[in-house]
């Protein structure tokens, strides 16, 4: 659970049933933002610096927060989407610490996105069937 910041529009809580790739804790998710809109939310990275470890204020994980549609979030579901395709426009970096609490939030425009950040150019979601 990411809790939210006065720097973005959006509350960060993950129940299970909202994420759409799970691996030890949500990984690709959305959310309804404080504005209405709906968010996609993409983990970047986690870090385990030994060095922190005993700093529970210290940089845990990055996600990448952008706002999606219905259309677009029903088009990952079914597989008929990339994933990057979904990672465009004007978007949030946000840092959360130990305990997943907001520490950074910086507005990042989809073409200033690092490469490492984004997945392969033609991932798809893996939907497990029920």
């Amino acid at each position: 659970m990411l809790t939210n910041s006065e720097n973005i529009p959006v509350t960060l809580d993950c129940a299970p049933d909202d994420a759409l790739v799970w691996y030890d804790g949500p990984c690709i998710f959305t959310v309804e933002g404080n504005d209405g809109c709906l968010y996609l939310v993409f983990s970047v990275d986690m870090f385990d610096d030994p060095e922190d470890i005993a700093d529970e204020n210290a940089i845990r994980a990055r996600w990448l927060v952008v706002p999606i549609t219905d259309d677009v979030v029903a088009e990952l579901v079914a597989c008929r989407l990339p994933v990057r395709s979904a990672l465009v426009g004007n978007m949030f970096v946000v840092d959360t610490d130990s305990w997943s609490r907001v520490r950074s939030v910086t507005p990042i425009c989809a073409t200033d996105v690092p490469e490492d950040w984004l997945p392969d150019h033609d991932a798809t979601l893996y939907v497990e069937s029920t």
